[in-house]
Order: structure tokens, then C-alpha cells, then sequence
């Protein structure tokens, strides 16, 4: 999956598949979690959790270093004709604030669309763009959640160039 090492922007620091180790975050409940990977962007770490989902698909749980709680919950995913594999998620706020809407249009100020698209590595000089996609999608919905605008400049810079926008 993962290897272990430095990935130009990016430290994998620890991977693991010991059961004992992953049977402590809260998603695992009883299922079996094939790995955890934990990355580093400068003091930034998030957890990569990566389960079984249904045959030839997996689930893919992101967590932050320092907490239990999840920040995003992937478990769909496309594949076209050509065999490139896309992960699919939407933010979907669910707090009972009567602001989700607002939250919604505030992820969609950075990201254009609720819906996202995540290109899928499958060779390791496509980690670094995954990476970066992962990291960005998390510091927005993190900055969505609590409707403000401290934006990373490796964010907003990535963002500029996904998406083309000044």
C-alpha cells in the first residue's frame, strides 16, 4: 500500500497492521482495519485508517493525530475504462446549528463543489498530489465546520492549481 519514508512534501512516519495497535480508534468497533498510516506535513499529522469495505474496495478513514474522532469517512470510488481509480466524497456538515447550509456554500468557496474527486496513487509519484489533495480537503472542511478563513499557503496554492482560480 503506503511504504513507510519521506515523500518531497510529506514524512509517512509510522504504518501499522498490529490489531492490538488499530482495535483504539473508535471506527474499528470489531472490524478489521488492514493498515494505519500516520503522515506529517510540517507539524500537521493525520492518521490514514484503510479497512475493507465490499470485495475489491476499501474504506478509507482519516483521523488527526491528536484526537479519536474521524474527520472524513471515504468508502466510494470510481474506476473508468482505463482502470484509474477515484475516491469519492461529499462534506456533508451535520451539526444541529441551523448554519449547514452556510458551512456548505463555505466549503464550495474553496473546493467549487461539494462533491469531491480524489485521484487514487497507484504509482508512488502520484503520492505527493494525493497527499496533498487529503491534507487540503481536511484543513477546508475543518475551516468549513467553523466557518473561517485561515488557509495554509501550501493549501491555498494547491487549490489555485486544481482548480485554475485566482
Amino acid at each position: 500500500m503506503i511504504k513507510t519514508g519521506k515523500c518531497k512534501d510529506y514524512l509517512v512516519e509510522r504504518s501499522t497492521t498490529n490489531q492490538e495497535e488499530l482495535k483504539d480508534f473508535s471506527f474499528a468497533n470489531g472490524k478489521k482495519l488492514e493498515e494505519a498510516i500516520l503522515i506529517k506535513r510540517h507539524e500537521t499529522k493525520y492518521w490514514f485508517l484503510f479497512s475493507e469495505w465490499h470485495l475489491d474496495n476499501f474504506y478509507l478513514i482519516l483521523y488527526p493525530y491528536d484526537k479519536n474522532v474521524s474527520l472524513a469517512e471515504i468508502h466510494k470510488s470510481s474506476k473508468s475504462d482505463s482502470g484509474i481509480i477515484h475516491l469519492l466524497w461529499t462534506y456533508r456538515p451535520i451539526k444541529q446549528d441551523g448554519k449547514n447550509q452556510e458551512k456548505v456554500d463555505h466549503f464550495k468557496k474553496y473546493y467549487i463543489s461539494p462533491d469531491v474527486e480524489i485521484l487514487y496513487p497507484t504509482k508512488d509519484s502520484e503520492l505527493n498530489d494525493f497527499y496533498n489533495e487529503i491534507f487540503a480537503l481536511l484543513e477546508i472542511k475543518i475551516m468549513a465546520d467553523n466557518l473561517s478563513d485561515n488557509i495554509s499557503t501550501q493549501t491555498r496554492c494547491f487549490l489555485e492549481e486544481k482548480f485554475k482560480m485566482k
